[in-house]
């Protein structure tokens, strides 16, 4: 059996916190990949709003830092340019606090 990480606790944590708040849809360890761009999303949240849906993009992290904060903000921007139609919130998970991107 495989021992999970602290990340994945936090992974899991937050996925309880937004199945709570009633999400359409959500999935953790989304991989993506193009010719040129390839990435993974820890957790992906959709919300229909009126007759819209919101994407909302969440990377977990262990702790806060400038360096984890730009490491995010580097993946939601990849994120973006894969999948530039959709409407979406990037959205930096760390125990500490949760930031928007």
């Amino acid at each position: 059996m495989k021992k999970h990480s602290v990340h994945d606790y936090h992974v899991y944590d937050l996925m309880d916190r937004l199945l709570q708040k009633k999400y359409a849809l959500v999935i953790s360890d989304y991989h993506y990949k193009t010719f040129t761009l390839e990435g993974q999303v820890d957790v992906l949240a959709a919300r229909d709003t009126g007759n819209k849906r919101t994407i909302h993009f969440y990377e977990v992290k262990c702790h806060y830092s400038q360096q984890n904060h730009e490491k995010a903000k580097q993946q939601y921007e990849r994120f973006k340019k894969v999948y530039p139609d959709w409407n979406t919130k990037g959205i930096l998970y760390t125990p500490e606090r949760v930031v928007r991107l």
